[in-house]
This record gives C-alpha cells, structure tokens and sequence, in this order.
C-alpha cells in the first residue's frame, strides 16, 4: 500500500486538509464530466479506491496518483491539496500581486495571450489616461444611487438639469468611453508610421516581384511592354506611402528602377521571388 501525503487521520489539519481536497475533488470531476470509473481507469485503480478520495472519513492519493490527478484536471498539485486557492500558481501569484479574481488573472497568464493581446495590454496599463479609465468605468458601473448637483443657473428652464437616471448614466458613460477614445487614438498614432511603413513594403515587394516575373517571361525586350510597365511603376511610386526609408527609391526614375530592381530592392531588404519557384509557377 503506497504511503498517504497526511498519514495522520486523527488530527484536525488532516481532516480539514482532506476536506478541501475531496470538495475540489469532486467538483473537477463534475466539471471534466467523469465519472470515478472512469478516472480509475485513468490512475490504475479501483473504482472504490478512487471513491474512497470523496468520502468524508477518506484519504489522500499518494504523491504520484496526485501528479497523474493534477494533469487529468490540469491544476496544480497545491491546488488539490489546498495550498493555493487558484488551479494554477500563475494566477495565484498574479492575484496575490493584483487582487484580480482568477478567471481574470487566469487571462493575464501569458501563456493565454498571443502577441496582439500583449501589445494591447502593454499599451492600454502603461497608457497616462489609464487610471482615470479605471476610474470612469468604475463611477459608470456604480452611478445608481449618486445623485448629480448643477451649481450653474445658466439655463435654469431646460430641463436636462436636474439629472435624470437615464441622463446621468450617459453623462458618466460619456466620460468612461471618451477617455478610452483618447487612449485609442493615441494607441493609432503611435502606430501610424509603422504601418505607414509596413504597406509601402507591402507595395515594393509587389512592385519588384512584378518586374522579377516580367524579365523571366519575356527575355527579349518588348517595347510596348516595357512602355506599360514603366507606367505601372509610376502609379506605385504615387501610391507609396510617405516615409523616410522610401525618399530612397523616390529619387529613382522608373527607368532606373526598371533597370536595376535587384540593386535597390538588395538595398531595401526585400526577397525576390526565387527563379525556381518562377518556374515551378510556369510549368
């Protein structure tokens, strides 16, 4: 018989120990929908055993069975043995830091955001108008019951003053999402050169794959279509986008681009399509 964690039943640590394990024990197996057959084929042991886990006068699983228990119901062992109140040490610890609940620090775990949602959050937490959000989301969700004094008599007759409920709500909605807008846009300007830069790439990559594509196909120069592909590198070099990295091929006529594509694009960094996938592509 393999040795229990708490070998100690008679004491009142082991009983309150145990209770906690055989409620969170009972409750992952309700919230995984299986049954104590079925997990007692999953741990090697027999269905009264397992039962044995949930009963009032029970004991613990040993060290390894809580392991295999811990990866079935993906927790930590800590958690079934009541010494953490999260399923996962990274969201106890982020709780700890931030009193956030679990479901939402169980969203801070990095292992559930992908790049996008760390760039936000980065920029939304390190934001100056932050608080102020935080604040204005709070006064919107708790408006109820405050009631919303005008000292200015201005306009004594128009009867948006005194507040009504649905008029105070919008006033206090007003604030919480117009500080958010303020942080939106400054979030958008602080990308604008960026993507400024990613879709002049985007049309340069194009452009010089165009010409790649074109010398592949027609070896002899043809001049009706060089004379149209000349005005196709106008219209790209219209549309390209204003940013410093690209006043470099502005300096260029179409010509000189036409004519040395590779040179510039090698200058810029930008892949040409390969010969072979050219020819993959014509075959």
């Amino acid at each position: 018989m393999n040795k229990s964690i708490y070998n100690t039943p008679n004491d009142t640590s082991y009983e309150q120990k145990h209770d906690i394990f055989r409620n969170r024990f009972k409750d992952l197996c309700k919230n995984k929908y299986l049954t104590y057959e079925g997990l007692a084929g999953k741990v090697g042991y027999a269905e009264d055993t397992v039962k044995s886990w949930a009963r009032t006068k029970g004991h613990f699983p040993n060290m390894d069975t809580l392991v295999k228990l811990s990866c079935i119901f993906d927790v930590d062992v800590a958690y079934l043995l009541g010494d953490q109140d999260f399923k996962k040490i990274k969201s106890q610890r982020i709780h700890d830091l931030s009193g956030l609940n679990e479901k939402a620090s169980d969203m801070i775990d990095s292992t559930n955001l992908n790049a996008c949602d760390t760039y936000v959050l980065n920029r939304l937490l390190t934001h100056k108008n932050f608080p102020r959000l935080l604040d204005a989301m709070y006064q919107y969700a708790h408006c109820h019951n405050i009631e919303i004094k005008m000292e200015d008599n201005t306009f004594p007759t128009d009867d948006f003053f005194p507040f009504t409920d649905s008029k105070k709500k919008m006033a206090f909605k007003f604030t919480a999402t117009d500080t958010l807008s303020e942080i939106l846009e400054d979030m958008y300007k602080e990308n604008e050169g960026l993507m400024k830069y990613a879709k002049g790439r985007a049309e340069l990559e194009e452009m010089f794959n165009m010409i790649q594509k074109y010398y592949f196909k027609h070896e002899d120069n043809d001049d009706d279509i060089t004379e149209a592909l000349l005005k196709v590198i106008d219209a790209y070099l219209k549309t390209l986008p204003e940013y410093s990295t690209y006043n470099i091929v502005r300096k260029f006529s179409s010509e000189d681009i036409l004519k040395n594509y590779k040179e510039i694009a090698k200058l810029l960094d930008i892949s040409l399509i390969s010969s072979d996938s050219l020819q993959k592509g014509s075959d």
